[in-house]
């Protein structure tokens, strides 16, 4: 197991995904989240860790990877950090902290499937775990254990 580990994710937020305006609002922006863990004995430095995600084009293709926010600080043993997409003020929830990544449309595939990559600066791999096409809305995906799948 990584010393980061991702546990669950939700893409496919519950609700509609746009208002009736065609705006997307950070609410809703915010239901779309990536959960990851420290799984050592020790505070673990998130300097340059950054989360990427892949990029497709409109045959589901993967086209490349995208950078979906790059963290710095540090992570103390057993916590965990949910990455919402939207805007907000980071909190603690107990051992799990809310980082909200600022952006202003959802993030994750949910036409294709996605996979959630941690890495080091230098693209060096810490984890990574992928969903398969059209999760159902609002469906917690957790890690399938021994395996690189959300489901």
């Amino acid at each position: 197991m990584a010393d980061l580990y991702i546990t669950r994710a939700t893409p496919n937020p519950a609700g509609k995904d746009r208002t009736p305006a065609h705006q997307v609002t950070s609410a809703q922006l915010n239901g779309e989240w990536v959960v990851f863990q420290n799984t050592t004995q020790k505070n673990l430095s998130l300097d340059d860790v950054h989360l990427d995600h892949n990029t497709f084009d409109g045959y589901c293709r993967k086209t490349g990877e995208a950078t979906f926010v790059t963290f710095k600080g540090s992570l103390a043993s057993g916590k965990s950090i949910r990455v919402h997409t939207g805007s907000g003020e980071g909190r603690w929830e107990g051992d799990l902290y809310h980082f909200y990544a600022g952006h202003g449309n959802f993030v994750w595939n949910n036409a294709c499937g996605d996979t959630a990559y941690l890495r080091t600066g230098t693209n060096g791999m810490i984890d990574w775990a992928s969903y398969a096409p059209n999760p159902g809305e609002g469906a917690l995906l957790r890690r399938i254990q021994n395996t690189n799948k959300l489901a």
